[in-house]
């Protein structure tokens, strides 16, 4: 099982500030913009993040792992990291309005 944890580096204690925090930190690390080979890696980072930032996903995660957390029929469920970057987040972070 991917462990989403690691993958963000952060604690199971963590905080949605410090998963949000640690996110950002590898997203602009990663950015196949940034860095073209990385592209995977960027993925796995956002789809760590689309779990984690979700507290009802993250408490699925938490009790059985990635498949029960992909199975909830939540708004967030349908979040795509098309829509993630189109959102303007790590546009923001770039331009430092962040």
């Amino acid at each position: 099982m991917t462990d989403y944890y690691k993958i963000l580096g952060i604690d199971k204690t963590a905080s949605s500030d410090d998963i949000k925090k640690a996110w950002r930190t590898l997203a602009k690390k990663y950015h196949p913009d940034v860095d073209p080979t990385a592209n995977a890696l960027f993925l796995s980072i956002s789809r760590a993040y689309e779990v984690l930032s979700d507290p009802a996903r993250r408490t699925q995660y938490d009790k059985g792992g990635l498949a029960t957390a992909f199975s909830l029929k939540t708004k967030r469920a349908e979040y795509k990291v098309e829509e993630l970057v189109k959102s303007g987040d790590i546009c923001d972070i770039y331009r430092g309005t962040r």
